[in-house]
């Protein structure tokens, strides 16, 4: 008589390790042989006149180049040696404020702070924190054809504190640059606004006493002041809105995307200022020659 067996029940899957914060040298130790990799494909912004520009067209006018091999991004990738779940470092050798630059300090290692990332849901786990807790110091070489772990130490829990603060900082780049335009944009407006006020209840009656060739001094300044503020004003706004994206983009695509548009809005931040300072200088210049020039 045929007996029909029970089918093989699957092995029982662990429960996931409780969260546990804790800087192990063997924990470090196993990381630093994890799978670390260069991203070759990648690509900065040019250095030039043009990057402010060719940031408000589509993101495949940018003019890009391939990053050099000692500043490229490093992927470390594997499984945690505490929880055995997937986790991953993105290790970036350029400065998190200004993706169109090369490698930092132009040095070939670099001290980098990993941590279990991994998404599986562990006891006790604090609600703004990720992975099972386990961190540690990693010194990554660069220079040779592979990158690789030279040195291994344990960290403080002020060092995790600090490299999650790093990492949001760098996702909102974007964000808190937009903001610190909006901001700017609104206090230039300001003085831009109590400039022509002044300008239009003294300005003509006081600049028509002024004798030639200094009358036309005088309107060659305010002229400039009026143009330089215009221009501060345009790219301060600039710099604020951005251009907006209506395609999707990939994960990467959206990173570099967002590097270019911060990098650019920082540019266009910068000359804003520069714009509003020349554009005060200009307005009191014409002012004081209205005090000291020959008048009628």
């Amino acid at each position: 008589m045929f007996v029909r067996k029970p089918a093989a029940q699957p092995p029982p899957v662990p429960a996931p390790t409780p969260y546990r914060q804790e800087s192990l040298p063997a924990w470090i130790e196993a990381v630093a042989t994890l799978d670390l990799k260069r991203d070759t494909g990648e690509t900065q912004v040019r250095r030039g006149p043009g990057l402010i520009l060719a940031a408000l067209r589509e993101s495949s006018t940018l003019p890009v180049e391939p990053v050099p091999p000692n500043a490229q991004t490093l992927h470390l990738v594997g499984s945690c040696p505490a929880c055995e779940h997937e986790m991953d470092k993105v290790i970036r050798r350029r400065l998190p404020d200004d993706p169109d630059r090369s490698a930092r300090n132009g040095t070939d290692t670099l001290d980098v702070l990993v941590y279990c990332n991994c998404s599986t849901v562990h006891p006790n786990r604090p609600a703004d924190r990720t992975g099972c807790g386990s961190y540690g110091w990693l010194r990554v070489t660069t220079s040779a054809a592979e990158p690789n772990v030279t040195k291994t130490w344990t960290a403080i829990p002020e060092d995790l504190r600090w490299e999650l603060e790093a990492e949001q900082l760098y996702a909102g780049r974007l964000d808190d640059m937009r903001a610190t335009a909006q901001k700017w944009t609104a206090a230039i407006t300001s003085l831009t606004g109590v400039f022509s006020i002044v300008a239009l209840i003294k300005g003509p009656e006081t600049i028509a006493k002024v004798l030639e060739p200094w009358r036309g001094i005088v309107y060659g300044f305010v002229i400039a002041a009026v143009l330089l503020a215009l221009v501060a004003i345009a790219l301060a706004a600039a710099a604020a809105g951005g251009t907006p994206r209506v395609a999707r983009l990939s994960g990467r695509e959206a990173d570099t995307w967002t590097g270019w548009q911060a990098a650019a809005g920082k540019h266009e931040l910068l000359y804003s200022r520069r714009g509003a300072i020349a554009a005060v200088l200009a307005m009191l210049t014409a002012i004081a020659l209205t005090w000291f020039a020959p008048s009628s």
